[in-house]
């Protein structure tokens, strides 16, 4: 479906799942909701939830409308119109930028939200400036843009096409979507790569939380400094997750895991 974003364009909405509950899907950078496919694809989620999965925009085949260059606010606004839509408190996951775009919005309507997982959190730039990656961003981002724009951001879609494979396993379910997440991802604009350059700090938002949150991060993360993340001090409403083999991207090689977390979390709040 299409969500109407108020002072910002038109969201596309992957939905899936005949539950009552809601479960909001939130994609990081450089991707788009398509990724989500292992989760938006299980069986018992679908029978339990309502899982809907946005298109930030200047990503997949969101559109922003606003006569303005894209901003960080842009992407918060997005999710919480998501949000609002659902009906109830969300139960909601974010990944990578778009975790921080989830926490974001969580801190300005935490009304919205009942639990919140963020997977490998990017919450603020030193968390990326001793990785391959980060370096790229900080020193060849000219050349970066060129490679998110069309049609030299089809090599864009290719590589989040390899990573989901490689992460989560070739299957019926991927051979599906490959061809699709490619052609959504390879629409993403190049400002995107702006957001991710001027990421406001969030961990100041850790300090006050009003929703519970599950902060997952891979021992095996080549992207961020887990030690950061590992060594938060102890908040109140924070727990912090170590999984044991995994990376960056925890949506698709612990998507069981995370699968099995989600309904926990849905039956302890029924009882």
């Amino acid at each position: 479906m299409f969500e109407e974003v108020p002072g910002a364009g038109r969201a596309r909405v992957l939905v899936a799942g005949e539950g009552r509950e809601p479960l909001l899907l939130v994609h990081g950078w450089p991707a788009c909701a398509r990724v989500f496919w292992p989760l938006l694809t299980t069986p018992t989620l679908r029978v339990r939830f309502r899982m809907l999965a946005p298109d930030l925009f200047g990503f997949g085949r969101s559109t922003l409308r606003a006569p303005r260059r894209l901003t960080f606010a842009h992407e918060v606004l997005a999710v919480l119109a998501v949000a609002r839509r659902a009906g109830a408190p969300c139960l909601a996951v974010g990944t990578s930028f778009g975790a921080r775009v989830l926490l974001q919005a969580m801190t300005e309507e935490p009304a919205l939200f009942r639990r919140v997982v963020l997977l490998a959190p990017y919450l603020h730039r030193g968390l990326i400036e001793d990785s391959v990656e980060g370096r790229l961003l900080d020193r060849f981002p000219r050349l970066l843009r060129a490679l998110h724009r069309p049609p030299l951001s089809l090599v864009a879609g290719l590589w989040a096409a390899a990573v989901s494979l490689i992460a989560g396993g070739a299957s019926a379910a991927w051979a599906r979507q490959a061809l699709p997440l490619i052609a959504d991802v390879a629409r993403m604009r190049a400002e995107t790569v702006d957001l991710v350059d001027t990421l406001p700090d969030g961990r100041p938002l850790l300090r006050e939380l009003r929703v519970p949150i599950e902060l997952w991060y891979g021992d095996r993360d080549r992207l961020l400094d887990t030690r950061q993340l590992s060594g938060l001090a102890p908040l109140r409403g924070l727990t912090v997750v170590r999984v044991d083999g995994g990376g960056h991207a925890l949506h698709d090689s612990h998507a069981p895991e995370l699968a099995a977390a989600l309904l926990s979390t849905a039956m302890e709040v029924r009882a």
